[in-house]
């Protein structure tokens, strides 16, 4: 009987988001965010994220990396208790207002390293999604 030990290297797509996220967190001036690497369905995204901790308000914004920051979304929303991130999506519109376009709830948990945010996008047109950011520990 053989032993078969079997790796999961992370691909060249994974690298390069986690290397833009990177340089995205040393070019952060506000200590309070914090830069995630992640995906909108298949979408690579990075959002920056700020809070401070269970119970408080949580704002943010987030780009698809394949567009670039030409266009970025918003997020606020709550941390209302320890593991769960409840957010609302907006973009903005011509007149310069944010409109609402999904509603996210997301649950953490640690793997391989990480501390992994993930869950579902309810969009307001019906359709849903998933949603998945992480970072280093």
């Amino acid at each position: 009987m053989a032993l078969l030990i079997a790796t999961v290297s992370p691909t060249a797509a994974d690298e390069k988001l986690d290397e833009l996220v990177k340089r995205e967190q040393a070019d952060v001036d506000n200590e309070a965010v914090t830069v995630y690497g992640g995906s909108i369905d298949q979408a690579a995204c990075v959002f920056f994220i700020e809070w401070s901790g269970v119970g408080s308000q949580i704002d943010g914004h987030y780009y698809d990396v394949k567009h670039g920051r030409k266009t970025l979304w918003r997020l606020r929303g709550a941390n209302p208790k320890d593991g769960v991130l409840e957010l609302t999506a907006f973009e903005s519109r011509a007149d310069g207002n944010l409109e609402r376009i999904a509603e996210i709830r997301m649950t953490k948990k640690i793997a391989k390293g990480r501390v992994v945010w993930s869950g579902e996008v309810k969009r307001l047109d019906g359709t849903e999604g998933k949603i998945e950011m992480s970072r280093p520990l």
